[in-house]
């Protein structure tokens, strides 16, 4: 649990070796709670980023109508590049969760 919260190993890999054939204790409480820590560090990690880039696009869409008045150009240039990072950062959380819930739908 330790490693993935500091993101030593990735999720999906904790999932799948929690379902493999080696894992004798697939059915102690241990394995479903790791699971299920899982999946919150998942779809926390999703809403997090989901919530950043909401917020860069609405301050860009505040720069927008000051930029032709104040010229700040470059500011706009910025957000729009945080806004860029944003969506890749929310499209690999999608890819991650969907990942995941495959792994467990798997089994």
């Amino acid at each position: 649990d330790r490693l993935v919260r500091q993101q030593i190993i990735d999720n999906l890999v904790v999932i799948k070796w929690l379902f493999t054939s080696e894992m004798v204790l697939f059915t102690s409480r241990f394995s479903w709670d790791v699971v299920k820590g899982v999946l919150f560090r998942v779809s926390s990690s999703l809403k997090q980023a989901s919530k950043q880039l909401e917020e860069v696009k609405y301050e860009l869409k505040q720069k927008s109508g000051l930029d032709e008045v104040t010229g700040g150009l470059e500011e706009r240039q910025e957000v729009e590049w945080r806004a860029m990072e944003l969506e890749e950062k929310v499209d690999e959380r999608n890819k991650e969760q969907r990942e995941v819930s495959l792994a467990i739908c798997e089994v």
